[in-house]
């Protein structure tokens, strides 16, 4: 008999215990299913966040980004956006206690490191290789830079000018007694006086087509990430249109005539930009703020006219050294050229190798103008000028500046001059890119601020189930 109270209070430890493992283990399994339900929820309502691009901005530009303000609401209504979201998919037995955002990745940060890591997916990089290498192998894998014997000339140039300038000489008083002597002085002919004809009117009166408009409209781009970074400078350049100092005529010749390190170093947004903005001569998007977009992105100005007179002003800069340069190698141009310079030499009493290289100057700019005008009716142009492709005639350049080119196959477009000019402009373009899908998605899609655009985000998530406190931090991104 007291066998059996033995065996049976045994049993009862026994199912007492199991029974209380039991509860342990299901009460355990709930605990983890609760933990996990958290986290996956936590997950969904993160991945809904992903979810809220702007799709304005992914169609038109293939890039992904979020609003953490939800419409410039704030960024509180980001976090009542993910509570809610937990509130709904975790059932009345938990409890949300807070949805506290801990860090987020802004697309503008660390010099728009996430903007040109989604422009890099996008793109195959190999097509900006093929591109640097289409380019190079129309210019011969040169750029402007100017040969050694032209540079010396003009520093010999130079140095005759202030020779003249400081030991006025005995022949250079001859010379000026015979300028003063000279029957017909005022006929004397000087080309330069149609260089200023272009710098008082405007260059883009002389090369924008017939049919196409540029508007002097002003955009406000106060707002934009571009104007508000203390990084990036104003893209300016001025070029002397009235050629009276060889000084800053060396200085406007050589200003953008090497750029071949920045073309090949540089990364895909080259393509990307003239792939997703319009230009002047290639229109990808309706709707736009600005028509001229890449010229935007290299001049970074309020208007189309003040975008695209930047540019023509760059791509003369571009073509300046390498007219000049023909011209000072060509016997037959170089005897015209001396019989402008050398009766404006004894006018002016100026040393003839300085108004010679003046002049050269003023010839090479005005073929540089009517090059940028074939440029933009869509035509391509040889990097390397001849007799046969030079259109410009140095003793009429009002009728010769019309003058059209003939198709060149292995020609440089306008679109090949942009690409330059962009790389030229190194990492500024990556915040005018900003720029241009804030204008535009705010025009199109409703008001959105680069600067509150993310595309990485961390929260830290609290939620009470049965009196136990459940703490998570998510992160989620693109």
């Amino acid at each position: 008999m007291n066998n059996k109270g033995k065996i049976t209070v045994f049993l009862c430890l026994i199912i007492s215990s199991m029974m209380i493992l039991g509860l342990t283990v299901i009460k355990i399994v709930d605990r983890y299913s609760a933990r996990e339900k958290v986290a996956m929820t936590g997950r969904v309502a993160m991945s809904n966040v992903r979810a809220e691009y702007n799709s304005y901005i992914f169609e038109n530009y293939h890039i992904l980004l979020f609003d953490m303000t939800c419409g410039n609401v704030g960024q509180g209504a980001m976090e009542e956006h993910i509570k809610g979201d937990l509130e709904k998919n975790l059932g009345n037995n938990f409890s949300v206690k807070n949805v506290a955002i801990t860090d987020y990745t802004c697309i503008t940060e660390e010099d728009c490191k996430a903007l040109k890591e989604q422009i890099s997916k996008y793109m195959m990089y190999g097509a900006v290789e093929d591109v640097s290498e289409t380019i190079l192998g129309s210019t011969g894998g040169e750029d402007g830079t100017l040969p050694d014997d032209v540079e010396d000339d003009l520093e010999d140039a130079i140095s005759a000018e202030f020779s003249a300038a400081v030991e006025p000489s005995p022949e250079r008083e001859d010379m000026a007694a015979e300028g003063e002597n000279l029957e017909n002085k005022d006929s004397t002919y000087d080309p330069r006086d149609y260089t200023k004809t272009i710098g008082d009117l405007g260059i883009l009166y002389f090369v924008v087509p017939e049919d196409m408009t540029v508007s002097r409209a002003s955009v406000d781009i106060s707002d934009t990430p571009s104007f508000e970074s203390d990084s990036l400078l104003e893209s300016a350049f001025n070029m002397n249109y009235e050629f009276d100092s060889i000084s800053d005529f060396k200085s406007d010749v050589n200003s953008h005539s090497a750029w071949l390190d920045e073309l090949t170093s540089a990364g895909c947004g080259l393509v990307y930009a003239n792939k997703v903005f319009n230009s002047a001569v290639n229109k990808v998007n309706e709707n736009t703020v600005f028509d001229f977009e890449v010229e935007y992105l290299i001049c970074g100005k309020e208007s189309d006219y003040k975008n695209l007179d930047g540019v023509v002003s760059k791509i003369v800069a571009l073509r300046l050294p390498v007219n000049y340069a023909y011209l000072m190698s060509d016997a037959s141009k170089i005897s015209q050229i001396k019989k402008v310079s050398m009766p404006l030499s004894l006018l002016t009493c100026v040393p003839e190798i300085v108004v010679r290289h003046l002049v050269a100057g003023c010839w090479a700019y005005v073929e540089s103008l009517c090059e940028v005008k074939n440029l933009l009716e869509g035509k391509k142009i040889p990097f390397k000028k001849s007799d046969s492709t030079w259109m410009t005639d140095l003793f009429d350049f009002e009728n010769s500046m019309d003058s059209a080119m003939d198709e060149v196959e292995e020609g440089l477009s306008y679109d090949s001059y942009l690409i330059i000019l962009l790389a030229l402009e190194g990492e500024d373009i990556y915040l005018r890119m900003l720029d241009l899908m804030q204008l535009n998605a705010s025009s199109n899609s409703g008001e959105i601020y680069m600067k509150n655009c993310a595309v990485e985000l961390s929260v830290d998530i609290g939620v009470s189930y049965e009196g136990e406190d459940i703490n998570f931090n998510i992160t989620t991104g693109y």
